[in-house]
């Protein structure tokens, strides 16, 4: 998302997130005894949904876990 927001600049493109899974959920037990990088993990996921005009969620229950933990309308 980051590369994404600096290729688009100051331009008007919008962006698609198009979401496989909630990585955040994903990542929880692997990175359990690394908070640090389950915060970057956290970090990344809310700015591409924050940034983006649009949210695609595979499931109603990813959708629900987005609003969740992320505070948005599911």
């Amino acid at each position: 998302i980051y590369a994404l927001l600096q290729a688009r600049g100051d331009a008007s493109i919008p962006i698609v997130f198009d979401s496989q899974n909630v990585e955040l959920q994903q990542k929880a037990s692997v990175l359990e005894r690394f908070p640090h990088l389950l915060k970057v993990v956290r970090d990344v996921e809310e700015t591409a949904l924050l940034k983006s005009q649009h949210v695609i969620a595979c499931t109603p229950n990813d959708a629900n876990a987005f609003a969740a933990e992320y505070g948005l309308d599911a």
